[in-house]
């Protein structure tokens, strides 16, 4: 499960990130602060099948940035930036916006992303392009 926002990086959600940093084995899983950048190039009005429909919509993504994991004390700032991560795949996302006559709630959109390339493969992984990942959101960050 993904709730966009943060530095969404969604093919590594839920990914623990092992990296030795300075000398010491660390999972860069949460951290302090990052950057990223995240792009989506939505092609439905390309496919004839869903080209009037406004509540699907189909995207190609990639998001890259790093994230920080420092050590702050009172005497002491140590900088541990994670290394460069990246990831690409294509998603749907698909809004609901009726309630059968219930007009209070609010539209809200279901995302299904599916991260096909990683430029750091997990470990139990062989290869940085996988078919079988895929991440359940809700909401768009953007």
């Amino acid at each position: 499960f993904h709730m966009g926002g943060g530095l969404n990086l969604r093919g590594y959600n839920s990914y623990l990130a092992p990296e030795i940093i300075n000398g010491k084995y660390s999972e860069i899983y949460s951290g302090h602060s990052g950057a990223s950048i995240n792009l989506e190039i939505e092609f439905q009005k390309i496919l004839p099948i869903i080209k009037n429909q406004n509540k699907l919509i189909t995207y190609l993504f990639s998001d890259a940035g790093v994230i920080n994991n420092s050590m702050i004390t009172y005497n002491n700032f140590t900088s541990n930036f994670s290394k460069f991560r990246m990831d690409a795949g294509l998603g749907l996302a698909l809004t609901i916006d009726y309630w059968l006559g219930m007009e209070t709630i609010k539209p809200f959109t279901i995302r299904l992303d599916f991260p096909i390339f990683l430029n750091k493969h997990p470990f139990v992984d062989d290869s940085n392009i996988n078919t079988n990942r895929f991440i359940i959101g809700i909401g768009r960050a953007f």
